[in-house]
């Protein structure tokens, strides 16, 4: 569906004003930048619109504003002359200069084949962007779209798909798809195994993402392998191989990062459930008492302070630490005299294995 012409003039605009910010002084550029602005605000009707930028496109200064110019071109006809937005794809795929910019016309094609239901096309057309533009946006996004179909149409249309996958990973193995090839095929497995539990569906889910793990140490992908492993220990009751992913998990977060705290949820979700394993499955409360008190000091804006500092003190009383515990509950009482965990304190005291100290359990 296109978007409402108001919202497409925004990202029109928003474009000219990042692509002016390298324009400099000269003055053919600037006229671009004037004509192309004017051109947005007129108002056309598409094609007369279209024509403008495809006439602009033919005069720009840079390769780059020749490709955008073309792309909103395309853009511009596809809800009302699909196949005159075809043939301006279908040219720029052929001779635009960047690699990008055909990479991104290629895959406009794909949208346009699909959006018309002609979806054996476009399969082929995101295949070819898998194959052939492996380190470009679009070729990831076809990748994304290729499961996509295929999970709509059922598990045998799934298997065919992720047998091209396997046929291809060896082409594809040094370039930016080779890791997720590999983790679409794991998270598939681990869905498979979701949906009917059986100990091999559960061991190539596994498989699969130890194979990432272990080979694949610096994918972008690596942590969420380990994440996705890690849930997998836990359904297994493996505890301990749980408590080993997520501490690797955490040992990725670091204090600050180029644009403040670096606070992936798996940072801080992970930390809560290291803290409860160490609590409810492994029997450790003392750990399970730093752990918590751990998440206070690593996430010291945190909404949850009070909640980590009552359970860790039910911790520590279940590890016979009773002045710890009553060092906390003074805690809690000064920083947090609104906190709801006050009316536990006394329950607490009383029964530190019941119920009022259980942490709530995290879900996937």
């Amino acid at each position: 569906m296109r978007q409402p012409r108001a919202e497409a003039r925004s990202r029109v605009i928003l474009a000219l004003v990042l692509l002016c910010s390298a324009c400099g002084r000269n003055p053919a550029q600037v006229r671009w930048d004037d004509d192309l602005a004017a051109l947005v605000h007129a108002e056309l009707p598409p094609p007369a619109e279209a024509d403008g930028l495809l006439a602009l496109a033919a005069r720009a200064q840079r390769a780059s504003d020749a490709g955008f110019a073309r792309l909103e071109a395309a853009r511009t006809l596809m809800p009302t002359v699909p196949l005159a937005a075809a043939k301006v794809l279908q040219a720029m795929a052929l001779d635009a200069p960047r690699r990008p910019d055909r990479a991104r016309a290629h895959y406009e094609l794909a949208r346009l084949a699909e959006s018309r239901g002609r979806l054996a096309t476009a399969v082929r057309a995101y295949r070819a962007l898998v194959l052939h533009y492996p380190d470009e946006m679009p070729g990831e996004r076809a990748l994304a779209h290729l499961m996509r179909i295929a999970r709509a149409r059922g598990d045998r249309a799934v298997d065919q798909h992720l047998a091209w996958t396997r046929s291809v990973a060896e082409t594809l193995d040094q370039t930016g798809l080779g890791d997720d090839l590999l983790y679409q095929a794991a998270d598939e497995a681990r869905a498979r195994a979701e949906r009917d539990p059986t100990p091999a569906r559960w061991d190539l889910a596994l498989q699969l993402y130890s194979r990432l793990i272990a080979d694949r140490p610096r994918s972008p992908l690596w942590n969420d392998a380990l994440w996705e492993r890690s849930w997998l220990h836990h359904r297994r009751h493996a505890y301990e191989d749980e408590l080993l992913d997520l501490r690797r998990i955490l040992t990725l977060r670091s204090a600050s990062s180029f644009i403040g705290q670096d606070e992936h949820v798996y940072f801080w979700e992970g930390q809560l459930r290291i803290a409860r394993l160490l609590r409810v499955q492994l029997k450790r409360p003392a750990e399970a008492a730093r752990a918590y008190l751990d998440y206070a000091a690593m996430f010291p804006k945190t909404i949850k302070k009070d909640d980590v500092r009552f359970f860790a003190l039910c911790a520590e009383l279940s590890a016979g630490h009773p002045e710890v515990a009553r060092t906390l509950a003074d805690l809690i009482r000064r920083e947090h005299p609104d906190s709801k965990f006050l009316r536990r304190l006394d329950a607490a005291f009383a029964d530190p294995e019941g119920p009022h100290c259980l942490a709530p359990e995290a879900t996937r």
